[in-house]
């Protein structure tokens, strides 16, 4: 289905993939707090307030919680988040951008996966590591005994950086808050942060970050376990690499109680 132009249009859509889903899960019925029923309406910018001097009206944002643990509340207050990411134009990064990436995964994972940004095949798609890094973690996420869809996987930017460089600060700085509203409702056990952005964007630090330095090492955010390794990209470059990344991934394994399943023969 072709994306509509209008953000009116996106939220629609967003909406209706997100009952589908709660339908293919044999759920008929969702209880709304009252305190969401009494939200106002997200109003967007008319056409003068785009001719007016002083610059279109940008729209306060108010990220949904879940309220409750229940996987039909975390849904809910995911759906929520992804509608406030597409139609967010906080820093430069809309003006570029073919699909916002909110991120994908399972509503109550063990596991969340934090990236740096989307590429472009995730800016075509709407979807978070679906390129060649894409399929790298994916191969990675099975070898721990995983699926895709078992964990949870996000970008610190839901938008993609122009030739794939490094978001800036302040384009960091205003998503933010969409990525600690997603690790609010989602709970997970663990958080891996994949590369030197991803790690920055949870734990800012005085400084450069050199992720050579601190994979490896337990962290946390926010009383949550965190495993710095390196970006799979990273591992494409530098395929060695990835027993470093193994090794941090069996730590995980270690602190979650699992160990990896036994590799196939042949």
């Amino acid at each position: 289905m072709e994306t509509p132009a209008d953000p009116v249009g996106r939220i629609i859509d967003d909406l209706i993939g997100y009952l589908e889903n709660l339908k293919e899960d044999g759920v008929t019925e969702i209880e709304l707090s009252r305190e969401l029923t009494e939200r106002p309406m997200l109003m967007t910018s008319s056409p003068s307030d785009a001719q007016s001097p002083a610059g279109p009206v940008v729209p306060e944002t108010r990220i949904p919680v879940a309220a409750n643990d229940s996987a039909v509340n975390v849904k809910a207050a995911l759906a929520g988040i992804a509608s406030q990411i597409a139609v967010c134009t906080k820093c430069v990064l809309h003006k570029t951008r073919t699909k916002t990436v909110p991120g994908q995964g399972h509503s109550q994972p063990e596991i969340l996966f934090v990236g740096e940004g989307p590429g472009a095949d995730e800016d075509l798609q709407g979807l978070a590591f679906v390129g060649r890094a894409g399929q790298l973690l994916t191969r990675l996420i099975i070898r721990m005994g995983y699926r895709r869809e078992d964990v949870f996987i996000a970008n610190v930017v839901k938008c993609r950086p122009p030739d794939n460089r490094k978001p800036l600060p302040d384009e960091m700085e205003a998503c933010l808050p969409f990525l600690k509203a997603q690790v609010a409702a989602l709970k997970p056990k663990v958080i891996v942060t994949l590369g030197a952005t991803a790690l920055e964007g949870l734990i800012p630090a005085q400084g450069k970050i050199f992720i050579t330095r601190l994979r490896g090492k337990w962290l946390t955010y926010e009383n949550i376990p965190l495993m710095p390794t390196f970006h799979p990209s990273y591992l494409l470059r530098n395929p060695p690499a990835m027993w470093d990344v193994w090794n941090d991934m069996l730590e995980v394994l270690k602190l979650l109680g699992r160990t990896p399943p036994p590799k196939k023969s042949g």
